[in-house]
């Protein structure tokens, strides 16, 4: 009895020490002697251990039987029975499956040590061939069956040996579900990594572009600024010929009205596109900004001042200031910036005396080009505050 349960007795401290990914079955089964080995068939105890290695073909096996009262077929009298152990190391073949029964095969390399030794019986190494099948109970429990060829190099011959085994299969450590989890977990990092770095190369690229556009903008002003002050210098040069001729005609406000027709006297000298009766009704205010900021130019802010007298001395007139800019940049960052440019103007209308209910501020933002972005030249014109004046009534 002690001799049948050294096999369970190897066998369960062996399961003690199994790390992950391994799978052991207790097996019990009948093995079929080939008739020169002068035995008779008998039943068969034991068990398999087999690591599943994902990364190869051939998962590891090693696999321990026993029997116990094997008897002579020829019943020799001083023969009463025999007592058989093989020891093997197997790779084993599973199949993909889409079922709960995964299909499989071994070959391997064993050992066989015998008891009593006659009819040319000796210990000696085996080769084994097996197919069998495992029927998944749960996720880590499963029935194996599997039928096994053995053939012993005895004594300068090939016996042959057959073996039908059933058991119960239990898996330990990480299941094919938590590896499938991982790999995708892996998956969506791997991916994650690359969004990452695509959004940081994205951001990088919006950087670089910016500051190009910020660079591109800054020798547009700068080109913008000494077209205008030559553009002024020949304003200049003709408001002093206009005022020459304009004494002549008693044009106080150099708008070109004489003063008995002019209904909106104080009109600014840089602002001379009057109606006929001398007022204003939409002009550009030739506002600049510092580059790069929400700050008026020394001109400008005199420009406002000029333009809040006139105000201050036309009551009758309301004003709505609209600010524009050309298309560099998205839309709403644009959109924001001329809302700010035009609430500045206003602010300044209003500290010079202005009523606040006279004056609204209007961020029109990129939508209303006068010429074309293509060219500097015309983005230059697009960016613009223009006095659109409406007579209260």
């Amino acid at each position: 009895m002690k001799t049948k349960l050294l096999p369970l007795i190897l066998l369960s401290t062996t399961l003690m020490a199994i790390p992950s990914d391994f799978e052991a079955t207790p097996v019990i089964g009948y093995s079929y002697s080939e008739a020169n080995l002068d035995m008779k068939s008998s039943a068969l105890y034991g068990g398999e251990i087999q690591y599943n290695n994902k990364n190869s073909i051939l998962s590891p096996e090693i696999s321990v039987l026993y029997s116990d009262k094997v008897q002579s077929q020829n019943v020799i009298p001083e023969i009463l029975d025999n007592t058989l152990y093989r020891f093997a190391l197997n790779g084993v073949f599973q199949y993909e499956n889409a079922t709960f029964i995964t299909p499989l095969s071994k070959i391997g390399l064993g050992y066989e040590t015998i008891e009593q030794k006659y009819s040319q019986n000796v210990d000696s190494v085996f080769v084994t061939i097996g197919v069998g099948a495992k029927l998944a109970l749960t996720e880590n429990i499963a029935l194996k069956v599997e039928a096994i060829h053995m053939a012993k190099f005895n004594s300068n011959r090939w016996d042959n040996n057959t073996a039908l085994l059933g058991g119960v299969t239990l898996s330990f450590g990480t299941s094919m579900k938590d590896e499938e989890a991982r790999r995708l977990a892996q998956i969506e990092a791997e991916n994650q990594a690359k969004i990452d770095a695509r959004i940081a190369a994205e951001a990088l690229k919006a950087e670089q572009d910016a500051q190009a556009r910020e660079a591109a903008l800054a020798a547009a002003i700068a080109k913008k600024e000494a077209h205008e002050k030559a553009k002024r210098e020949a304003e200049e040069k003709a408001a002093a010929l206009l005022a020459a001729e304009a004494i002549a005609n008693a044009d106080d406000d150099k708008d070109g009205v004489k003063n008995g027709l002019d209904a909106c006297p104080n009109t600014p000298l840089y602002l001379p596109e009057v109606n006929g009766v001398g007022c204003l009704t939409e002009v550009n205010l030739q506002i600049n900004f510092i580059p790069s900021s929400f700050e008026l130019t020394e001109k400008s802010k005199e420009n406002i001042q000029a333009f809040a007298l006139y105000l201050r001395s036309s009551p009758q007139y309301s004003v709505k200031i609209l600010s524009h800019t050309d298309s560099i940049g998205e839309a709403r960052p644009n959109l924001r910036v001329t809302q700010k440019r035009a609430n500045i103007v206003r602010d300044m209308l209003i500290s010079q005396g202005v009523e606040p209910k006279r004056v609204i501020a209007k961020g029109m933002g990129e939508a209303h080009p006068i010429t074309s972005n293509m060219l500097k030249a015309g983005r230059a014109q697009n960016r613009r505050i223009l006095a659109e004046l409406t007579k209260i009534q």
